[in-house]
């Protein structure tokens, strides 16, 4: 039987291996975004609000993959040490809001005219 952290570093393990993945397909769709098909000219018009979503969901990956990196760290710190957890970790926070945001915002838009 796992601990929570033994689950949490198992966890962060193989979400690792998967950004490897999620970062080699990011590299892969950004020459398909900004250069000509099968020429390495650059696009004269490039969409550029997909390229934004494009790189937001990077930039929130790593913020995660770095987050969960942290909160392991200091769970095996923190478990060496003998010391007690404290109840609350700011990363975690920051990770489940940075995380959840793009869901909470998706129903805001709504117009009630009644």
């Amino acid at each position: 039987m796992l601990t929570v952290l033994e689950g949490q570093v198992a966890a962060l393990f193989m979400e690792g291996i998967f950004y490897g993945v999620y970062l080699t397909t990011f590299i892969i769709s950004l020459r398909w975004f900004l250069y000509e098909d099968y020429k390495w000219k650059p696009f004269r018009k490039i969409n550029w609000p997909m390229l934004m979503v494009t790189l937001c969901m990077l930039v929130v990956s790593s913020l995660d993959l770095a987050l969960a990196g942290r909160r392991s760290f200091v769970g095996i710190l923190h478990a060496e040490l003998d010391v007690p957890l404290p109840d609350l970790l700011w990363s975690s926070i920051v990770q489940v809001s940075s995380v959840d945001s793009p869901s909470l915002t998706v129903g805001t838009n709504r117009n009630n005219d009644g």
